[in-house]
């Protein structure tokens, strides 16, 4: 009994020894394996970390090489940077990163990896090119050196009962809603701001404009001061942002200025004008030769000739700029009659929107004026902070120099002007951080400089699996009537480019 008692009591502490043993490795197992576990996921913590770091590098390297070749920076020069990081992953300086960036037209992806020992994580963000419209905005709006308000709704400047035209484009504000043209010499003279502009009396056509910066406004507005004092222009050096929340004075630029009027009959003469540096605390109108007497103006442009109007420093609209508009007087609208045509040169900015339509739009100036020109002189850009509208309307450069670009904060939409076969054409840069949207009207149409944003194509998002092709042999991309092809001539001197952020790693 006590030999059978020693037995089992041995196979009983053996039973214990192996329990243990294995209670033992599993612990001891399950130590090691979460010590794997904790390794493994602070090394795809790190390789998260890392592949984030390679965004950040992408932005910064972006940010770097925009402003160190601002004064170079053009359409090619700066795609071909992007795609350099195209051609293959990238490693970067920070070991255990790889970066690449896939370009759709202005649209890019990009992917960053990062590595851990054998742990890699990778995060992609998608970005659109845009462009800072704040910046020159402010550029455009600083009169600080020195502006001259000057009095537009004096008795002797005509103000006129427009009636918008009828576009229902604009919205007047304050107690003054008619629009004041652009008075002549004659007008702005010694009683007005002789003392401060120095003319002498009978003036001389527009001159006053090439030589002095003026805010038009009127009596009692500019901060809420009497600056004016009456009937007297004051100098003024302000930022004219500050004047946001003035009310308005809508002002007419057509170059008219009355010559005679006789039993209501006036006789009128139209000129060109050239702006040094033009603000508008309200909103503006650019026609050819129209000055709201209908059939009482005997003197019209024969329409073979644009009417030239160019701002050396910019124009600045405090309100909506309309380029063009219909015309008509008769109820009978003729679309080929009420065109403007129009010759324009120099950055603008409006604050609310941009309308271009009933215009043959001529981006340039006169021959005797370029051959003094800068490379910035031939730039004409504008900046619109609302939505951009273009309908019934041509846009061309006068030659290849030119620059042309609408950038916009709101939405842009493209009208294919189906009642001229010939206008079928859009040349320059289009942005808009609220999409662009081309309506072809069914009719091919075409556009050469560059598409900047969301893009749809008669209510059709741009994108391959909508149909988009790409023809490397022209360069061109189709979709249904839309021909758009990438000009680099219409992209040169690229200024204040940044990424849009459309998608962040996040999400």
């Amino acid at each position: 009994m006590k030999l059978n008692e020693r037995g089992s009591t041995l196979v009983l502490v053996l039973i214990v020894v192996l329990v243990f043993s294995v209670l033992g490795l599993s612990v001891v197992g399950n130590a090691v394996g979460e010590r794997k576990r904790v390794d493994v996921t602070e090394q795809d913590g790190q390789a998260r970390v890392l592949a984030q770091s390679g965004i950040s590098y992408f932005e910064t390297q972006f940010e770097k090489f925009v402003e160190t070749n601002s004064e170079v920076l053009n359409a090619d020069y700066f795609l071909s940077f992007l795609d350099s990081f195209s051609e293959e992953p990238t490693a970067l300086p920070l070991e255990g990163v790889d970066l690449s960036v896939k370009r759709d037209g202005f649209n890019l992806e990009v992917t960053s990896k990062g590595t851990v020992e054998s742990r890699t994580k990778s995060v992609t963000a998608r970005y659109r090119i845009g462009f800072d419209i704040d910046k020159p905005t402010f550029e455009i709006a600083d009169f600080t050196e020195g502006g001259t308000a000057a009095n537009f709704a004096d008795d002797k400047i005509l103000g006129l009962n427009l009636g918008l035209l009828g576009l229902g484009l604009l919205n007047p504000t304050g107690s003054d809603q008619k629009f004041y043209q652009v008075p002549h010499d004659d007008i702005i003279d010694a009683r007005l701001l002789g003392p401060i502009l120095g003319l002498g009396l009978g003036g001389d056509g527009f001159k006053v404009y090439k030589e002095k910066r003026i805010i038009a406004t009127r009596a009692f507005t500019v901060l809420g001061l009497n600056l004016l004092g009456g009937t007297q222009s004051s100098l003024v050096n302000l930022n004219v942002l500050s004047l946001l929340e003035n009310e308005d004075t809508n002002v007419l630029i057509n170059g008219c200025s009355n010559v005679l009027t006789l039993l209501g009959i006036k006789i009128n003469k139209y000129s060109d004008i050239e702006f040094k540096k033009f603000a508008v605390i309200g909103n503006t109108l650019i026609q050819q030769d129209r000055d709201g007497s209908g059939w009482a103006s005997l003197t019209k442009d024969n329409g073979n000739n644009h009417r030239r109007f160019t701002f050396d420093e910019g124009l600045y609209v405090n309100r909506s700029l309309i380029i063009g508009g219909e015309q008509d007087r008769t109820g009978k609208p003729n679309k080929f009659k009420d065109f403007s045509r129009l010759m324009l040169r120099g950055n603008m900015v409006a604050m609310d929107n941009l309308n271009i339509s009933y215009v043959d739009l001529l981006i340039g100036d006169k021959d005797s004026n370029e051959s003094k020109f800068s490379d910035e002189d031939y730039s004409t850009f504008i900046y619109v902070h609302g939505n951009a509208d273009i309908h019934d309307a041509c846009i061309r450069p006068k030659n290849d120099n030119y620059d042309f670009g609408i950038l916009t904060k709101g939405k842009l939409t493209i009208n294919h002007y189906t009642g001229n076969s010939d206008c079928n054409t859009f040349y320059g840069l289009y942005y808009a951080e609220d999409g662009i949207d081309i309506r072809t009207n069914g009719k091919k149409m075409y556009v050469y400089g560059g598409l900047a944003g969301n893009v749809t194509v008669d209510g059709v998002p741009f994108t391959i699996e909508n149909g988009r092709k790409y023809d490397p042999n022209t360069g061109q991309y189709t979709m249904g009537n839309l021909v758009y092809k990438v000009d680099t001539r219409y992209m040169e001197k690229l200024r204040n480019v940044k990424l849009v952020l459309r998608e962040s790693p996040d999400k």
